[in-house]
């Protein structure tokens, strides 16, 4: 297996700490457009899409994007409160006040989460659909912007697996992974 924790996990000291360190991170600066541009192609390509939740948007334009080609207002949320978004606090704390609705964008968020398996399922029980993206090429010594975790393809699809969804689509863009998920 290819899965690591970083040392990211000691170096914050625990929940209060991690959520201290992004509360002041401006994330949208860490954007990589050709991955943005790859999401958002991938994320037009579901069926039936009539609602669309985000609740790590970290003021990515990625969801707002989708949601427009389907004509939908998505339900935003992020850990911190700088991006105004309808949701604030973790998935643990937002996922559960979502509807069930029928596409969940997760993108650039499981490499940052403690316990991204049981975030997974948690998601899993709120969506029909899923697009994820998540580093799949950074090495343990070298994560970067918070990350926690470093994994490659089958440990992703592993996880997917574990919570019940169904990769129907991959995607590699530089060193990210992208899913289309049932």
């Amino acid at each position: 297996m290819t899965r690591f924790r970083s040392h990211r996990f000691d170096e914050y000291g625990g929940d209060d700490g991690l959520r201290g360190y992004y509360q002041g991170v401006d994330w949208s600066k860490f954007v990589q457009q050709e991955r943005d541009d790859a999401t958002v192609r991938m994320g037009t390509t579901f069926k039936d899409i009539t609602s669309i939740a985000d609740m790590s948007a970290g003021g990515s334009s990625i969801t707002p994007m989708i949601a427009s080609h389907y004509g939908v207002i998505p339900y935003l949320g992020d850990l911190g409160a700088q991006y105004s978004y309808q949701f604030t606090g973790t998935l643990q704390e937002t996922v559960p006040r979502l509807p069930v609705v029928d596409l969940y964008v997760c993108s650039e968020t499981l490499e940052h989460l403690r316990d991204p398996d049981t975030d997974l399922r948690l998601i899993r029980k709120h969506c029909k659909n899923l697009l994820l993206t998540t580093p799949v090429w950074e090495e343990p010594e070298l994560v970067s912007h918070g990350h926690l975790w470093t994994w490659r393809r089958e440990d992703v699809e592993y996880m997917l697996e574990q919570a019940d969804f169904e990769p129907e689509e991959f995607l590699e863009v530089s060193i990210f992974g992208l899913w289309k998920c049932k």
